[in-house]
C-alpha cells in the first residue's frame, strides 16, 4: 500500500472491518487505531441510493432545498423521510446521495467516535470505475456494482443480471472481481460474457485502482453534518486555562518569588495535559 491508495473503514450492522488496498480486511475492536489520512467510512451501498444530476448554475443556489422536489417522483419513500447529500461532479453536473433520515440517525448512535470524523459515502463508489466500464465485486451472497461516475449499489446475486440488463451496457467491459469464473459468467447476463474481464480479488484488490481520493457525496450534510468538538476541546483545554490563569496572578507577587511559581505553574500545565 502506499499513501496514494483509498483506503475505508467498511461498517455494515454495526461492525467494521479495515481495507488496506491489497491487503486482507482487518477485524476493528475497540482498540485505537492511526488511520491514514486518505480514508473514508464506506457505507452499506444497498442503503444509500446514488445518482448524477443535471444542474443548471441558477439551481446551484437552492439545490439542498431543491433536490427533495425535483427528485420526488422518482423515489418510493415520502422525502420528508430522507436525507439528500450532493457535490459538484463538474460545471452542471452534481452526485447526489438519498439515505433514509431514520438509517443516518442509527448510523450516528452506533459509530464510534473516530469514525464520524471521516467522509461518508457509499461503498459502492469506492469501486474504480472509468468511461466505458462497469466494476463488480462479488462477495458470499452480494455484488458491489458500479457502472458510472455517482452510480453503483449493492445488490443480491440473482438480481444482477436484470440490472445490468436495464442499464446502458452497450460498448462497456465488464470488470469482475470474485474467486469463482463459472459464478461470475452465470450471473451475467449472456450478451455481456463478451465484454467480461476476470480479475483475481475482492474489494480489497479493487482498491488497488480505485481513485485515491474519497468519491463524493460526503452524506455528512445538512442535519448531520459534523458538530464542532467544543466540548471535547474545553475538557482537553480548560485545566491549561486554569494553570494560564495562575501564572497570571502569580505576576503580581514579589521578584523574588517568580521564578519558583513561574515553575510551579509549568509543572502543573504538564501534568494537566498528561491526564
Amino acid at each position: 500500500m502506499t499513501q496514494s491508495n483509498l483506503n475505508i473503514i467498511r461498517w455494515n450492522e454495526a461492525s467494521a472491518s479495515f481495507l488496506r488496498p491489497g491487503n486482507p480486511p482487518e477485524t476493528l475492536g475497540d482498540e485505537p487505531l492511526n488511520l491514514p489520512e486518505n480514508t473514508c467510512l464506506a457505507l452499506p451501498a444497498d442503503s444509500v441510493r446514488t445518482l448524477p444530476l443535471s444542474i443548471s448554475p441558477d439551481e446551484v443556489k437552492h439545490l439542498r432545498r431543491a433536490l427533495p422536489f425535483m427528485l420526488e417522483e422518482s423515489l418510493l419513500e415520502d422525502v420528508a423521510e430522507l436525507h439528500f447529500a450532493n457535490a459538484p461532479l463538474d460545471t452542471d453536473r452534481h452526485a447526489v446521495a438519498v439515505v433514509r433520515r431514520q438509517v443516518m440517525s442509527q448510523w450516528i448512535a452506533e459509530l464510534p467516535e473516530p469514525f464520524k470524523e471521516l467522509p461518508w459515502v457509499s461503498e459502492a463508489l469506492c469501486l474504480p470505475w472509468s468511461p466505458g466500464y462497469c466494476t463488480l465485486v462479488f462477495e458470499a451472497e452480494h455484488v458491489l456494482v458500479r457502472w458510472g461516475e455517482a452510480s453503483g449499489t449493492r445488490i443480491e446475486r440473482s438480481l444482477l443480471a436484470p440490472l445490468l440488463e436495464s442499464l446502458p451496457m452497450d460498448h462497456v467491459s465488464v470488470v469482475a472481481y470474485c474467486a469463482d469464473e463459472a459464478m461470475v459468467r452465470a450471473s451475467l447476463p449472456e450478451t455481456l460474457h463478451g465484454a467480461l474481464q476476470i480479475r483475481q480479488g475482492g474489494l480489497s484488490e479493487a482498491l488497488l485502482l480505485a481513485n485515491a481520493e474519497a468519491p463524493v457525496p460526503d452524506l455528512r450534510q445538512g442535519d448531520f453534518a459534523p458538530r464542532l468538538p467544543f466540548a471535547r476541546w474545553w475538557r482537553i483545554w480548560q485545566r491549561v486555562g486554569i494553570a494560564l490563569g495562575v501564572a497570571v496572578v502569580l505576576k503580581t507577587d514579589r521578584k523574588s518569588t517568580r521564578l519558583n511559581s513561574s515553575h510551579l505553574v509549568i509543572s502543573y500545565a504538564v501534568f494537566c495535559l498528561k491526564k
